[in-house]
């Protein structure tokens, strides 16, 4: 029932947010650092704390090394969320990093992009950035991982199948804004689902899965 309600809100809020963005936190902050950022934060934080609280859980079930990847991962969102902190601190990065910023996914190389054109008989054409490709094969191996026999050891890592298919739909949203901005008569400068948007279902999808996964080791565990 929580797991509904957090995803109801989470719908309804960003909708509403990454349409109209009327709630910015640049004069606290000074930058873009919206209230997206703000409650993805929240999120990916939220997730950080049930595998840290249910780490004696986690390690009953499955190797450390799994649980530790997945704490990482979860780690490196964080960080990567908060890297806005890090701008113009480093020389190297003010160069290599689209925003100036100690982190992965602004470097400068990911925001070329690979260009499909006149696809045939559907005569469309649309492109991606080597960060969404990238993203989304990453994704994959996450949600899909613990279908392959050889990791059936490292289920702990990847998602319950039951969710893999929201982390599968992250690359074809991101086809569908491409195809509805490069076709559109006239051009549309705002894609139909929001970049932020998209993150956030990410990022609930981790929060999910972790206490998923809590409540079914520990049902395990009283049995």
């Amino acid at each position: 029932m929580i797991i509904r309600f957090i995803i109801l809100f989470s719908v309804i809020f960003f909708v509403i947010e990454t349409s109209f963005d009327f709630i910015q936190l640049s004069n606290f902050l000074g930058g873009e650092f919206s209230i997206n950022e703000l409650v993805q934060l929240i999120i990916i934080f939220l997730a950080i704390i049930i595998n840290v609280k249910c780490r004696k859980v986690f390690f009953k079930q499955g190797a450390k090394i799994c649980y530790f990847l997945r704490l990482g991962t979860l780690l490196f969102l964080f960080y990567e969320e908060i890297s806005f902190l890090t701008k113009g601190l480093i020389g190297f990065f003010n160069i290599s990093n689209y925003q100036k910023e100690v982190n992965l996914h602004n470097l400068v190389f990911l925001y070329k992009t690979i260009e499909f054109n006149n696809i045939p008989i559907l005569n469309i054409s649309f492109s991606l950035y080597f960060q969404t490709i990238l993203f989304s094969l990453a994704l994959v191996f996450i949600a899909y991982g613990s279908y392959f026999p050889f990791f059936k050891n490292y289920s702990l890592y990847f998602l319950e199948k039951k969710y893999a298919i929201y982390f599968l739909s992250y690359f074809f949203l991101e086809v569908i804004n491409s195809i509805y901005l490069n076709n559109s008569i006239p051009p549309k400068e705002a894609p139909i689902i929001q970049h932020e948007f998209l993150e956030l279902l990410i990022y609930m999808i981790f929060l999910i899965d972790s206490y998923s996964k809590f409540l079914k080791f520990k049902s395990k565990k009283l049995l």
